[in-house]
């Protein structure tokens, strides 16, 4: 994850403070957002800018995970020698 804050990260920040000071469906009209968006970003608000960064949640591939835990050789180039002379 990038150090960087972007937009989408500080215009949640600003809608977990107006929900912690005035309450989910208040903040829920005032940014437009539904409030089980709200509920989904509630509970993983650390009061930090951080912590409300998007976590991708797509799987990585089998044979990637098997080639880094070494089941499969390293990619091998092939050559063909008699191009090689030309």
């Amino acid at each position: 994850m990038s150090k960087s804050i972007t937009q989408d990260m500080a215009y949640r920040q600003s809608l977990m403070k107006c929900t912690e000071k005035y309450g989910v469906s208040r903040a829920s009209r005032k940014y437009n957002k539904g409030r089980s968006y709200i509920y989904f970003w509630k509970p993983l608000w650390g009061g930090s800018v951080e912590s409300l960064a998007c976590q991708s949640r797509r799987p990585e591939s089998l044979f990637c995970v098997m080639r880094k835990l070494g089941m499969f050789p390293e990619k091998k180039r092939l050559t063909f020698p008699s191009l090689m002379g030309r």
